[in-house]
């Protein structure tokens, strides 16, 4: 609402018209300079008793139908319509010169005159007492309000049309809705153009699926700013490189590092655009691959298990609760106490036989699980005692599934191949992350004017038990590296000192590394929902909804730094909001 204009209530009676609802100015008089922004409404619009009356508890009033002068064609701005209103009331200048001056005739000049005061003489017949706020459907405010319905609360264009016939009882179309939705993605779009990427270090790349049609992603990993959000015509590597090389040319983007998933058009497209790149492959999708084909198994032999227990209670004597040996004897030289069936006993015996061989695979593969969660998880182990490792991980999974006994024990059990041979596929890529944090090392080490192996030590020191065979080798090895003079480009005075800051420096670089690209698949999540809502995506709704996510603030989260702050202003210190950024305006106190 303009700050020259204050809210009045809804008026009981104007004239025994009940439901008249209007606005009033704060000053006495209103210049021609202050008329540069919507501010009246037409006396005859009248709001039925519903809108205010129902008993709904509803404290604003609201005028509905309101665009200012809104009379005579769309030729005139309607900041000129109010200032040939003003200037003739003023008696300063003459309609002649009006009419003149703004090209028109002196007739429309008049009938703007006239429309005006009878709204002024409303004005003044309207109590001065508030006690509502008023609420005006400006065209600007119903612009506003199609924009933040169908790109915050993702609402379609008949969702739209349906709010303001219930709410406001005003007709808006699904087409103008359209056009609105258009009009502004065109400025999202050149907002979101005019952004400098050149800061952007790591990114994560992905893509999603609307009703066939691929969606491209792509986010700073460090500010979670949103660079890309493109639907393309295809997921190939030629649709990739196109995307991400007009963001180059244009917005000087360029990575050092993506992480992605293994998808090969992804991966082509990518390293098309940026030969220089190194690309992480996400751990997360080689973990989930590789657990779900091991999850077969288990599951396999914990339905053994269930069974055993089944059989196990069935044979309870009246007053035991578990299965001695003394009852297993007794149930093989068939003089088992108990009241059970026969088969039932036999049952029980067959499995007991399988049990122990069962568990030993169940317990195996569920180690080879979580071992190679732990490795994959920037525990302290290098890159080749990580490779090596889970090597000799996939050799044991490769000897379960083809031992003759567990192949007639568990059906399932040629899974376990399939997932030391995806394990293997990706093994390359696997460790990739801690090549990068490798080169992180060599970086950091440069600036503390030290070797980059005691870096690497602080880093593999975390990897073992206090007072381990190889906490021990790995001091030594300390030792000798960090009191040697050629391990510095300066020699430092105190050394244990300078020790604990390299410590510091190792750990925070590790803490700052990533192995995931959670962060696109979050994003995904949320765009999802709309996808869902508008049964597939345009462009226009990708741009606004890319534009709203780099401009929403953070309320609750767990790094204080980025509280209060947006994707937009951690990367280029620019803090406008949404509605802020397509209306160039601030958005009301």
């Amino acid at each position: 609402m303009p700050e020259h204009c204050n809210a009045i209530p809804r008026t009981e009676s104007i004239d025994s018209k009940p439901g008249v609802y209007s606005l009033r100015f704060s000053d006495d008089s209103v210049s021609a300079a202050d008329l540069s922004v919507p501010f009246c409404v037409s006396p005859e619009v009248q709001l039925p008793a519903a809108a205010n009356d129902s008993g709904n508890g509803s404290d604003v009033s609201v005028v509905s139908d309101i665009a200012g002068f809104n009379f005579g064609g769309r030729r005139f701005s309607l900041k000129d319509r109010v200032t040939m209103a003003a200037l003739l009331q003023s008696k300063l200048i003459s309609a002649d010169d009006i009419a003149r001056k703004f090209g028109c005739t002196p007739q429309y000049v008049y009938s703007l005159r006239n429309k005006t005061e009878k709204y002024w003489e409303l004005m003044a017949m309207l109590d001065v007492q508030c006690d509502h706020p008023v609420f005006f459907l400006d065209r600007d405010t119903v612009e506003k309000m199609v924009i933040s319905l169908t790109t915050i609360c993702q609402a379609s264009g008949q969702d739209v049309e349906e709010y303001f016939s219930q709410v406001f009882n005003y007709n808006i179309s699904d087409s103008r809705v359209s056009n609105i939705r258009h009009k502004y993605a065109m400025k999202a779009a050149q907002a979101l153009s005019q952004v400098d990427l050149s800061g952007i270090e790591t990114g994560v790349h992905d893509e999603i699926y609307a009703c066939g049609q691929p969606i491209f992603g792509g986010a700073d990993i460090k500010t979670h700013y949103i660079y890309l959000f493109k639907i393309a015509n295809d997921a190939s590597g030629a649709s990739w490189k196109e995307h991400l090389s007009s963001l180059r040319d244009s917005q000087k983007l360029n990575p050092e590092v993506t992480i992605n998933d293994a998808g090969k058009g992804l991966m082509s497209g990518i390293k098309a655009a940026f030969p220089d790149i190194v690309q992480q492959i996400d751990v997360f999708h080689i973990l989930r691959e590789f657990g779900r084909e091991l999850s077969v198994v288990m599951r396999s032999c914990e339905k053994y298990l269930h069974e055993y227990l089944r059989l196990e209670r069935s044979l309870y004597p009246e007053g035991v609760r578990r299965i001695t040996p003394e009852i297993i004897k007794e149930i093989k030289t068939g003089e088992y106490p108990g009241k059970c069936h026969k088969q039932t006993a036999e049952k029980f015996l067959e499995m007991l036989n399988k049990i122990n061989a069962i568990l030993v695979i169940h317990d195996t593969v569920e180690y080879i699980c979580q071992m190679a969660r732990h490795l994959l998880d920037f525990t302290g182990y290098s890159a080749f005692v990580t490779a090596s490792l889970l090597k000799w991980l996939i050799r044991e999974l490769r000897t379960m599934a083809d031992n003759k006994t567990n192949k007639a024990l568990i059906p399932k059990i040629w899974h376990l191949n399939v997932a030391a041979s995806r394990l293997e596929k990706r093994l390359p890529h696997a460790t990739s992350f801690l090549t990068e944090l490798s080169r992180k090392f060599d970086r950091e080490a440069e600036k503390l004017g030290c070797s980059p192996e005691l870096l690497s030590l602080a880093y593999n020191l975390t990897a073992y038990h206090e007072g381990s065979w190889h906490t021990k080798k790995l001091i030594r090895r300390l030792e000798k590296v960090l009191y040697d003079p050629e391990s510095w480009t300066v020699m430092p005075e105190d050394i244990p000192d300078k020790w604990d800051e390299i410590a510091a420096a190792a750990l925070r670089l590790r803490d700052q590394s990533h192995r995931a690209s959670s962060l696109i698949e979050s994003i995904n999540s949320r765009i999802r929902a709309g996808i869902n809502d508008f049964r597939g995506m345009n462009q226009d709704q990708a741009d606004l909804l890319c534009l709203y996510f780099n401009t929403k603030k953070v309320r609750r989260t767990s790094k204080t730094k980025f509280s209060g702050t947006s994707p937009l202003s951690r990367l280029t210190g620019d803090s406008r909001s949404f509605l802020e950024i397509l209306f160039g305006q601030k958005k009301a106190a």
